[in-house]
């Protein structure tokens, strides 16, 4: 029983994002589009882990920096360096860092946090494959004016049932993203503050084992 009800809900929420919808389709592209026209953005923002069930919740700091498909990200004492081809996730506490190419890196990209951080250069674009969208409202949330977007994703074998985007009308950029998972945890990435434009080397997005002698490396690559 408890099967076939999943079944009809999962029937009915594919019902009622059957289309895309044009309203969403317009403030995500507009978004997009001016992501896109930057040569760099950092990003400081925060992640926040909630489950109303058990009252329990905890936020964590990071700072995201993108130029073209090369990242760094900073969070919760892990960098993360891709440069378009390897990936390299150096742990400070334990001084190792491991090493993968792109196709390791995308193996638990179903998880809800590792679908966003996994890769933060498809976060603005996340909605263009494999989701049907559609405009909730516009709210005013931290005195700033958003439009609400969910996207639900085509596939049931997802982790969560759907994404809430709030987008900062006045700017036209992603100002939250929320998670529903499927356990019961909601996960929220707040961005608390943007810069575009900045001036980054290609070699910022490599790790730089002569900076990190004792590091130990660990290469998963085949």
């Amino acid at each position: 029983m408890k099967k076939i009800i999943l079944i009809l809900l999962g029937f009915l929420v594919s019902t009622a994002f059957a289309q895309h919808d044009p309203v969403a389709k317009k403030i995500l592209d507009r978004v997009a589009n001016k992501t896109n026209s930057y040569k760099s953005i950092k990003a400081q923002f925060t992640n926040t882990l909630v489950n109303k069930v058990e009252d329990f919740s905890e936020s964590f700091e990071g700072t995201i920096y993108i130029k073209d498909k090369n990242y760094k990200l900073e969070f919760m004492d892990t960098e993360t360096y891709f440069n378009g081809k390897t990936k390299w996730v150096y742990l400070k506490e334990s001084d190792e860092v491991n090493v993968s190419d792109v196709e390791h890196s995308e193996e638990d990209s179903d998880e809800v946090e590792n679908e966003i951080l996994n890769d933060p250069t498809k976060i603005l674009t996340i909605y263009q494959e494999d989701f049907k969208y559609k405009y909730i409202e516009d709210k005013v949330v931290d005195g700033i004016t958003v439009s609400v977007i969910d996207l639900v994703p085509e596939s049931l074998e997802k982790n969560y049932s759907r994404i809430r985007l709030f987008i900062n009308n006045k700017k036209d950029e992603l100002y939250t993203i929320k998670y529903f998972s499927k356990d019961g945890n909601n996960y929220i990435f707040k961005i608390n503050n943007m810069e575009t434009d900045l001036e980054f080397d290609n070699n910022f997005f490599v790790f730089n084992e002569k900076e990190h002698p004792d590091v130990e490396v660990i290469d998963l690559r085949e």
